[in-house]
């Protein structure tokens, strides 16, 4: 009896230690890595409407669709970031290095789907309260800090200006729309 109580209080103790040293980990990305935009394709308007959640298609995944990229089942997408930390797609490698003084990689892995594989830079989703939805619709990027090993954390969602978006009351939001109109869509050609 006594054993089995020491066996479950030291795996108790190790799950706590694994997620507390995890959680430093993220914590650890959050402060020091590199703030990186990926811009965001179509909104999944079912999800808009359910007011709790927005589904995140990362436009760097759908041109890696669109061009057929190879992909392993894990890897490193290797991008530079435009003048406003804009990730730009370079190219997949299996290790995170090599890389020239203005690369970075971002970690990947494939989720296998009836055609293939796709692949998958982050979050599918960002959760907010319910009824927010509106203070969101604006997203143009996602904003993710990277450490120098690829590991990507969701920070937040950000407007056209690379302004963060928070959860406004409406009335807040409002007020924010009529001083700011909506931007001209990019131009033809622009990924």
């Amino acid at each position: 009896m006594i054993i089995r109580k020491i066996l479950f209080a030291l795996c108790v103790t190790g799950t706590l230690v694994f997620f507390s040293m995890d959680m430093k980990k993220k914590e650890d990305v959050i402060q020091n890595g590199r703030l990186v935009y990926f811009d965001m394709r179509q909104r999944d308007p079912r999800s808009l409407m359910q007011g709790d959640y927005m589904h995140l298609n990362y436009g760097m995944e759908n041109n890696m669709r669109r061009d057929n990229v190879t992909l392993s089942p894990e890897g490193y997408v290797v991008i530079w970031l435009d003048s406003n930390r804009v990730a730009r797609f370079i190219r997949v490698q299996d290790q995170p290095e090599p890389l020239h003084d203005t690369e970075l990689v971002v970690k990947y892995r494939t989720r296998k789907n009836f055609f293939g594989a796709d692949p998958v830079l982050g979050p599918a989703s960002f959760f907010f309260e319910e009824e927010k939805a509106e203070c969101f619709s604006t997203a143009r990027y996602i904003e993710m800090r990277v450490d120098e090993n690829g590991t990507a954390i969701l920070t937040g969602l950000a407007d056209w200006d690379f302004c963060r978006l928070h959860e406004q009351d409406s009335a807040s939001y409002h007020h924010w729309l009529e001083n700011h109109p909506p931007p001209p869509p990019p131009p033809p050609g622009i990924d």
